[in-house]
């Protein structure tokens, strides 16, 4: 006869074995698994953050590799911000240059473009952030000369250190052979692109 102590103990050893099966072993298996994903994810996020850094040191590279004076060009042909009086100033010496008679020019302000179209109306008028494309404004300018003026005029305002583009043009003749036209310019400043910070390594 088994004796009643040691029938408890196989008892409690056949109930441990039961519980090592049917519950740890399974535990177990399970953790294991979500550390293979752990490690998966954790490698699969360091490729990833190393391709960021590949680029950025692309970037940077680059960056550096532009000369001052080709940077001053650059913010001269683009600034981050236009000043509107010293592009009337310019527009003045460009017609003295080019030997037309000045009547007359103004600011009239930003630029809106959607889809082809375009509205002109005050300064406050702004294109939409999300084109990250440069912000265009718009200028007038009257002038009297010849046509051999004008077309030196036109030739300077293309030769221009940043655009001045011709968005409208309206000419009429004078007496004594000479011509009145007036034009509507654009010009641009940079635009900065709405970039989102955050990295996602999904």
């Amino acid at each position: 006869m088994i004796p009643k102590g040691l029938f408890t103990q196989i008892a409690m050893v056949i109930v441990s074995v039961a519980i090592i099966i049917t519950y740890v072993k399974p535990t177990f298996t399970q953790i294991g698994e979500v550390q293979d994903e752990i490690g998966v994810y954790r490698s699969e996020r360091e490729d990833k953050v190393g391709v960021v850094i590949d680029k950025l040191e692309v970037l940077i590279s680059k960056l550096n590799s532009v000369s001052v004076e080709d940077e001053r060009r650059l913010r001269a042909y683009l600034p981050e911000k236009i000043d509107d009086i010293a592009v009337l100033r310019d527009l003045i010496l460009i017609t003295e240059a080019a030997g037309v008679e000045y009547i007359d020019s103004s600011y009239v302000g930003n630029v809106t473009q959607d889809r082809g179209r375009q509205s002109r109306g005050a300064s406050n008028v702004t294109v939409s952030e999300s084109l990250n494309q440069p912000k265009p404004h718009q200028l007038s300018l009257s002038v009297e000369g010849t046509y051999n003026q004008l077309k030196n005029l036109f030739l300077l305002l293309e030769k221009n250190k940043y655009p001045l583009e011709v968005h409208a043009l309206s000419i009429s003749a004078k007496e004594g052979g000479f011509l009145s036209a007036t034009m509507s310019l654009v010009t641009y400043e940079y635009q900065a692109p709405i970039t989102d910070n955050t990295l996602s390594y999904e």
